[in-house]
């Protein structure tokens, strides 16, 4: 396995071609991986100079705890977030046997309540109701920012698609098709907007080219700020959803 070395530092990473991608991309998973994306026919030669171009970027994040005491995770007081605000969570065993848990979100906390036969699998059903509300909260507030967004960027999608994905917060097919990873829905709002306007955009550029970066700069000027965060912080927004029990 290749290694990059940063100063002191020695991380190994695993290249992985991708058909459809234009430009190298650098990802790190949940448990600590390091991944270079690559286009098919990219020049491996000058996959080092990259890496070190981005150096800063990537200490920080393999330096991140990535393994995390799971039951903590989902227990009393945990924190979320929605649309950039935090909310604390409180799980309850208030309902009737055999129910689906419930999440309600009032006074900065989100209230899980589960029913008196999941107390042994508690974590298990915490984390999966909260994916279920968080894809709930996706399919409201993500086709809203779609349509606020389209007259300014001058055309709108031909079809909508909320789904979860590994490494890319959105996407726009050629016929005009988009789609959201729903976990974007975490980010602040000014985030939210970027990656929404980002893929509008590529219904009039399918490429990552200036006029296409110009295009988006007149819609959201300081788009760089909102882009530069996303790189930031993608793996803590993606890390508690992709335990696998």
């Amino acid at each position: 396995m290749p290694q990059i070395r940063i100063g002191s530092t020695s991380i190994s990473y695993i290249i992985e071609p991708r058909i459809r991608r234009q430009y190298p991309a650098i990802q790190i998973d949940a448990d600590g991986q390091m991944r270079v994306l690559v286009p098919l026919d990219y020049p491996l030669d000058g996959l080092e100079d990259l890496l070190v171009k981005k150096s800063r970027w990537i200490l920080k994040h393999a330096r991140v705890p990535f393994a995390f005491d799971v039951a903590k995770q989902f227990s009393d007081g945990a924190e979320f977030t929605i649309l950039g605000e935090t909310v604390r969570l409180l799980a309850e065993g208030c309902k009737r046997q055999g129910e689906r848990p419930e999440v309600q979100r009032r006074d900065g906390l989100l209230y899980v309540a589960l029913s008196t036969d999941q107390a042994s699998g508690r974590a298990e059903a915490v984390q999966q109701a909260l994916i279920d509300w968080y894809r709930t909260q996706a399919r409201m507030v993500l086709p809203k920012r779609v349509d606020r967004y389209t007259a300014a960027v001058g055309i709108g999608p031909r079809g909508l698609k909320i789904s979860q994905y590994t490494s890319r917060w959105g996407f726009c097919r050629a016929d005009g098709f988009i789609a959201f990873d729903w976990r974007i829905v975490q980010a602040p709002e000014r985030v939210v907007d970027y990656v929404v306007v980002h893929e509008l955009t590529h219904r009039l550029y399918p490429h990552h080219r200036p006029a296409f970066w110009q295009a988006l700069a007149t819609v959201l000027p300081t788009y760089a700020v909102q882009k530069a965060w996303l790189q930031d912080h993608a793996s803590a927004l993606r890390r508690w959803t992709e335990h696998t029990w």
